[in-house]
């Protein structure tokens, strides 16, 4: 065992020492249970430019950014485009929570070594800023001078740190969203968007869903649902489908009966309840309703169209 990076003379030693940093941040600093290190530490991101699915971030780390940490993440990444120059050129992201002088030295580093990096803060990353959209993954540290994206707290369960840091991030997230002029995601998806980050977050740190469902009410239902249907194109492990139905069992969905009148067409119907196309709300009407062809309504049938706010 490495005791430090300093100490590693080989790119498998280097590799070695950065999981025991990650095997302390997780585990013991933050005591959010165990963390697979075969490949990459997953976490989930933000949405897509369609608003419905996304991959997942990897190389995510919490720790406070402080100038010895990021100079140990620098030299990580100028030995990686070293032993793998195909990476010249590959887009990383840097989240922090506020100004971080630090930050900015380190973006500073990694571009003379060739690695583009772009600097923004966590709450626009969840509000899905319009540059953000596109990508299929991002490569991202979450962190700050002063704060951290989950604080730690003297005999506070895990689960207890982990959804208090929630609702502050909720909290900030919705903000920056509501103001985000340039996001293509539309204002009444943006909350739900959000709280199903939270909802996937939530499974990855082991929270229980009865606290999920607590903090994301009224909205819990739809935000798992959309979590399920992100995790499910993500190629997640199946147990997170079953997190995310335990999640709606405890925070039913919030439902109005609509009676398809005649001549209705379900996405001019869609359209005019939500504002929204068709196939951004479609999902989470096909849970609540199954069997149900939109291309073959009928007058009279009631059809269960959720509530999203």
């Amino acid at each position: 065992m490495i005791s430090s990076i300093a100490a590693a003379s080989t790119w498998s030693e280097y590799y070695e020492a950065h999981k025991a940093i990650y095997l302390t941040i997780v585990q013991k600093r933050w005591a959010l249970g165990t963390s697979s290190f075969a490949h990459h530490i997953h976490h989930p991101t933000v949405p897509d430019a369609s608003g419905v699915v996304v991959r997942v971030i990897n190389w995510a780390a919490y720790s406070q950014v402080t100038a010895a940490s990021l100079s140990a993440f620098t030299k990580f990444f100028q030995e990686l485009i070293e032993r793998e120059p195909h990476r010249k050129g590959s887009r990383y992201f840097l989240f922090t929570r506020g100004e971080s002088a630090p930050a900015k030295t380190a973006i500073s580093d990694l571009t003379h070594a060739g690695i583009d990096v772009w600097l923004d803060d966590f709450e626009s990353a969840l509000a899905v800023p319009q540059q953000l959209g596109p990508l299929d993954s991002l490569n991202a540290f979450f962190g700050s001078d002063t704060d951290v994206l989950f604080v730690r707290r003297e005999l506070a369960t895990p689960a207890e740190i982990v959804a208090d840091s929630f609702k502050a991030i909720r909290t900030a997230a919705q903000a920056a969203a509501k103001c985000a002029t340039g996001s293509v995601i539309p204002q009444l998806l943006r909350n739900v968007l959000i709280d199903s980050c939270i909802v996937l977050t939530a499974f990855r740190c082991r929270v229980r869903p009865s606290e999920v469902a607590a903090c994301l009410e009224p909205n819990a239902a739809v935000a798992a649902r959309i979590a399920a249907e992100r995790a499910a194109e993500s190629c997640w492990e199946p147990e997170v489908q079953q997190y995310c139905d335990e999640v709606t069992a405890i925070a039913p969905p919030r439902e109005e009966i609509y009676t398809v009148q005649p001549n209705d067409i379900l996405s001019r119907v869609v359209r005019e309840r939500y504002g929204l196309s068709f196939y951004q709300v479609w999902p989470l009407i096909s849970v609540s309703n199954p069997g149900l062809d939109p291309d073959r309504i009928y007058p009279k049938q009631r059809i269960s169209l959720p509530v999203i706010s």
